[in-house]
């Protein structure tokens, strides 16, 4: 295959991102699991049609059942790619779709859906008559200490409803991920500006001094001092927005009070990979997952997935455990309004001009890289002249995939025997999780 034909782009930033959306013919997706999608939606949002996999959350993100292919089979998505290359898709049914999906997935909708939902929350103003703090929480009874603080906290007190938004690992180091990615977009939505509501803040906590707050959105941890400091409030909705799983056994000190005032307590979920596939992780991820989703069982009255397809993952989950108690599950779907800022298309090099697809997202198992990348082989072995560019970064077993990819890049100085490289690649990760 002549090395011009396939392009590893690695992880790049938003602005070039934007014009490999709007340069590519189509998106390809062939993701196994899917919490929601969001580059299928980038790239509607910079006028791409998006061709998925029909599983997880693709699906009701794109929309349309002609632009999904079986995520097992290179031959059906080796048919749409032709679709797409011959020019075959509904030009005019396109831009309605994408109009439509734009208008439904905005962040400043996702913002407005995320408030009005939390504020139409059930709250309890007091307590039931038979609770018992104590015994609830698991306090020892004869330390007079401990008991007396719980009392202090569950006394009546003007009710100054609050909405506080967990940011802290996006806030201590923003790699860019598709969560991290969400949280920002969320928080710059919600936290425009100092002098709007002032019952919004972003929470902040990653030691044990405590949580901390700011009232707009800059990126950065809030100054750990008197002044920013959180305490529990009568009536505070507090947001678990952020992927701060490791910081799990900080959140209790605060959850904890939070409840005992009648607040509630509402954790997002994003996916539930870790818990169900832990082989397409990095073997760190699940332990630290499931330890945090056990916390976020123990403290939420409530959850809330970034879709339908994980909502309903989550209630199989509770129904399969048992869980002994209400628990409210819902959703929202998130956002893209990526395309703006950058107009320019990709620029194609050696004078090539020919079809262009795009793939974004780490390099793992679950992602369906294979499938890619055996149909379009198969489309290139009968002649078609079509360029493939993946973008991401390498995820899932960090110690195999830069080998394989290495070994790769320097087969035949920089020509890529792809079907070889990719079994290799594949079955290297299929050994590494069986293992």
């Amino acid at each position: 295959m002549p090395a011009d034909r396939i392009i590893f782009a690695g992880a790049v930033d938003d602005r070039t991102l934007v014009r490999l959306y709007k340069g590519a013919q189509a998106l390809i997706q062939p993701s196994l699991m899917e919490g929601f999608g969001l580059t299928a939606l980038e790239a509607i949002a910079c006028g791409t049609p998006a061709l998925v996999a029909r599983a997880g959350a693709l699906p009701e993100v794109v929309g349309d059942d002609a632009l999904l292919f079986d995520p097992t089979s290179p031959i059906d998505l080796a048919e749409k790619i032709e679709t797409v290359a011959a020019g075959k898709l509904d030009a005019r049914k396109l831009k309605e779709l994408a109009r439509d999906r734009i208008d439904t997935f905005s962040w400043s909708k996702v913002s407005d859906r995320v408030v009005q939902g939390l504020h139409a929350l059930d709250r309890r103003s007091t307590p039931p008559l038979e609770f018992k703090p104590a015994q609830a929480l698991g306090v020892n009874k004869n330390d007079e200490q401990d008991i007396a603080t719980l009392m202090a906290l569950a006394e009546p007190e003007t009710i100054r409803p609050r909405l506080l938004v967990d940011a802290s690992s996006t806030l201590i180091a923003d790699h860019r991920t598709g969560i991290q990615r969400v949280v920002r977009r969320i928080c710059e939505s919600m936290f425009r500006s100092r002098s709007k509501d002032g019952g919004k803040y972003i929470s902040f906590c990653d030691d044990e001094s405590g949580w901390y707050f700011a009232k707009e959105w800059t990126g950065r941890p809030p100054l750990k001092q008197s002044s920013t400091r959180l305490r529990p409030q009568t009536g505070d909705t507090i947001l678990m927005l952020d992927s701060s799983w490791p910081f799990h056994t900080l959140h209790p000190q605060f959850l904890r009070p939070a409840l005992i005032k009648g607040g509630e307590v509402i954790s997002c979920l994003y996916d539930t990979v870790p818990l169900r596939s832990a082989a397409f992780c990095h073997e760190g991820m699940p332990p630290i997952f499931s330890a945090w989703f056990q916390t976020a069982l123990a403290y939420s009255t409530g959850f809330v997935c970034i879709s339908r397809a994980v909502a309903d993952e989550l209630l199989d989950l509770l129904a399969g455990i048992q869980f002994p108690r209400r628990m409210k599950v819902g959703y929202w779907q998130l956002g893209a309004d990526f395309a703006n800022g950058a107009s320019k298309s990709i620029q194609q090099g050696k004078g090539v001009m020919r079809p262009h697809f795009l793939m974004v997202g780490t390099l793992e198992p679950r992602k369906g890289h294979r499938v890619a990348l055996d149909a379009f082989e198969a489309l290139w072995a009968d002649g078609f002249d079509i360029e493939l560019t993946i973008v991401g970064k390498s995820g899932g077993e960090p110690h195999i995939l830069p080998i394989a990819l290495g070994t790769m890049s320097s087969l035949a100085n920089g020509c890529i025997c792809m079907r070889t490289s990719a079994m290799t690649i594949f079955a290297l990760y299929t050994m590494a999780a069986t293992l």
